[in-house]
């Protein structure tokens, strides 16, 4: 049976790479073929953004769901775990679900598999299936690579919008005069400057750190020594679990602000 799936997931997979012209068709070729191996209810991509996620497609939903998801949901802990971990999850998803949004995620069964480029995530492909039914190892590995195809899927359409106005300016030769490369010209000074405030943003509120953690550091090294008179056991454990987490964060904090400067001597 899982041998036939495989077999059938490539098939199809086949299709999807060849008959590829329009990127939200072939996502929904990709939606339609993972429900005729996996025989799910509903399935869901989502973008990350600095400000949340937000819902890119869907396939399942009702249009009262369709707009819930619509919303761009602020990152909560698991959601950070996932995009720290980057891979798929089954232990956690059904918890993760509810955190993205989807409503009565409790009732269902979830993968959530990572969408990125190599080591670049950039969203979250969601395959939901109805009831309390866990999915097998190969059907975990059959998403994952539905999801490595919709990644490229999504991002060759995005270079392919960009090469298609790059075209249309040239060849109407007026590159300096057209609308569109007035906008070109306008977001990348937006992201130019998003990128300064970052970095300042960055650099400051790693300075801010650096003070009540070197108190931090110095507290809990004369703790240690026991200057200010005996610890038990105990006491000694935990200032050493304190010592040793205060300087490991004042190592990362040293590497945030070595990153800053040698971005800053980049851009320069």
């Amino acid at each position: 049976m899982q041998k036939y799936k495989f077999q059938k997931a490539l098939s199809l997979i086949s299709k999807i790479l060849n008959k590829y012209e329009d990127a939200d068709d072939t996502l929904d070729l990709v939606f339609k073929y993972i429900n005729e191996i996996l025989g799910n209810d509903k399935a869901y991509i989502f973008f990350i953004s600095p400000s949340g996620l937000y819902l890119k497609a869907e396939v399942g939903c009702t249009d009262e769901e369709s707009f819930h998801l619509q919303k761009i949901k602020p990152m909560g802990l698991l959601t950070r775990k996932f995009i720290k971990e980057q891979s798929t999850i089954i232990e956690y998803s059904v918890e993760l679900a509810n955190e993205i949004g989807i409503e009565n995620a409790k009732q269902s069964s979830f993968v959530i598999s990572p969408l990125k480029i190599k080591d670049a995530l950039f969203g979250v492909l969601v395959i939901q299936k109805a009831g309390k039914t866990q999915f097998s190892h190969d059907d975990v590995e059959i998403i994952e690579v539905f999801s490595a195809v919709a990644a490229y899927i999504i991002k060759d359409a995005e270079l392919s919008d960009v090469f298609k106005l790059q075209l249309k300016i040239l060849q109407e030769n007026i590159i300096e005069k057209t609308e569109a490369v007035h906008v070109i010209k306008e977001k990348n000074k937006q992201i130019v400057e998003a990128n300064k405030v970052k970095d300042e943003f960055l650099a400051n509120v790693s300075h801010e750190l650096r003070t009540p953690l070197n108190a931090i550091i110095n507290s809990s090294d004369a703790l240690k020594l026991e200057v200010f008179g005996d610890l038990n056991d105990k006491q000694q454990e935990y200032v050493n679990d304190i010592n040793a987490s205060a300087v490991h964060l004042s190592g990362i904090i040293n590497e945030i602000l070595d990153m800053s400067k040698i971005e800053e001597c980049l851009n320069f």
